[in-house]
């Protein structure tokens, strides 16, 4: 036999070699993932099935106006997957919800992947905070934006829902904005009109598109405690709602 053939060989060999550690470590680096899963997915349903008790002093929930956001710098760490800016808010407690704060305005931080959240393009904002440390951080994505009513109340447009597989939906009633919640309509296709200003929420009077029909800030917080907030492992005893 040649070298060169001797040499081929072995490099076929020490290649064989390789592929066999590589699929011996690929199947327990998929096993080990496998069973890390496993793990987690057991953690999630303990805190969905065991929910953690939340004090009306370490959450807050509200209706307010906003005073404030700004965007705080930060270094941006290379070993982060996924970022996520950070702002500074201040509101007015316009109406307490929730919780046992008790001061007229609020500071708090917003954590947010997706840039400035849409609350912060909002005069009026249904909110979700937690303590943490001194101070208070917006539960993550948490908000509804909302407005004054003729009776004084305040009122999300329409149906929040659409996580309706975790909770019973939305139990939504009529209701008259002061000022009216409306969209001009001019531009809108027959079929879009359907889908982004149905009936019943929205009556069409001549090129304005008006919505007539919202939800109230108790219900809000129901579909919240009951969805995404209880996915999250919390639990809120209603003796601390105001």
């Amino acid at each position: 036999m040649s070298v060169l053939l001797k040499w081929l060989v072995g490099c076929f060999a020490a290649f064989g070699l390789v592929v066999v550690i590589w699929g011996a470590y690929q199947y327990y680096d998929s096993e080990r993932t496998r069973e890390a899963n496993k793990d987690e997915q057991l953690a999630w349903e303990n805190l969905q099935n065991n929910p953690v008790q939340v004090s009306g002093d370490e959450f807050f929930v509200f209706v307010g106006e906003q005073l404030n956001i700004e965007f705080i710098p930060e270094d941006i760490n290379p070993d982060t997957i996924i970022q996520y800016d950070h702002y500074e808010a201040t509101y007015r407690v316009v109406q307490a919800i929730w919780g046992n704060y008790q001061e007229d305005t609020i500071a708090f931080s917003v954590y947010d992947h997706y840039g400035l959240p849409p609350f912060a393009n909002d005069k009026y904002t249904m909110l979700f905070v937690t303590k943490q440390g001194r101070g208070w951080t917006q539960e993550l994505y948490q908000a509804y934006p909302v407005s004054r009513t003729e009776e004084g109340d305040w009122a999300y447009c329409g149906d929040p829902t659409p996580e309706r597989w975790e909770s019973e939906p939305a139990e939504m009633h009529k209701v008259v904005f002061d000022p009216p919640v409306y969209f001009d309509i001019r531009h809108y296709s027959e079929s879009g009109l359907a889908e982004r200003f149905p009936a019943p929420i929205w009556e069409h009077v001549s090129d304005r598109a008006y919505c007539v029909m919202g939800t109230g800030p108790e219900e809000l917080f129901r579909i919240k405690r009951e969805g995404v907030l209880r996915a999250r492992g919390l639990s809120f005893d209603l003796r601390w709602a105001l």
